[in-house]
């Protein structure tokens, strides 16, 4: 694994020290950053289920304000600091230990982008979706949740109210759901 692009380009990343950990492809993130395009630069980015932390330390590599990475393995949590250190980026990254869905559901940050990479097959990514969507304080407005999942998961999305699926991108065996948040008609959010 490698950064893609921006100022690390072409370095290497240390992980997957876990087997629990599956990496979004190299394909897949290219492609994912091409969506995003510049507007990534000075944008808080969340990586949730962050694994190896790749798409966060891309966006690092890309410009990003900030990234916060959260992972409750402790051995790729040690991957994501080692690489936040070798890369440089330790003063714009913070590695936290814990559960994703726990995180999103106690934190008072605010995110641009939210990337998650829940564990496939377990309902995590629709669960994610939605408590985000509860918590909509988040993810700022006009702000992108990405979600990673099987393309074989996607049943279609949980009853949301303040996001919306914008676009969705199928790369092999990876599936990128792209949901944006906006304000309900006649709310104040």
């Amino acid at each position: 694994m490698r950064i893609i692009g921006g100022s690390a380009r072409g370095r290497k990343l240390v992980g997957p020290s876990s087997d629990r950990t599956r990496p979004l492809s190299d394909r897949a993130r290219e492609s994912l950053f091409n969506i995003l395009g510049p507007g990534i630069r000075g944008e808080r980015v969340l990586d949730l289920f962050a694994g190896t932390g790749a798409v966060g330390l891309e966006a690092l590599s890309r410009g990003a304000r900030s990234a916060t990475f959260v992972e409750q393995d402790r051995r790729a949590l040690g991957d994501i600091q080692e690489n936040l250190d070798t890369l440089g980026f330790a003063d714009h990254g913070t590695a936290v230990p814990g559960d994703a869905l726990s995180f999103i559901r106690r934190t008072r940050e605010s995110f641009d982008v939210i990337f998650a990479g829940p564990p496939q097959w377990a309902g995590l990514w629709s669960e994610t979706i939605a408590v985000v969507d509860a918590r909509p304080e988040v993810l700022a407005e006009g702000g992108l949740l990405i979600t990673q999942l099987d393309p074989t998961e996607d049943d279609g999305d949980p009853e949301l109210q303040v996001l919306e699926r914008v676009d969705a991108r199928t790369y092999g065996r990876t599936r990128l759901l792209l949901h944006e948040r906006h304000s309900p008609e006649g709310a104040v959010l």
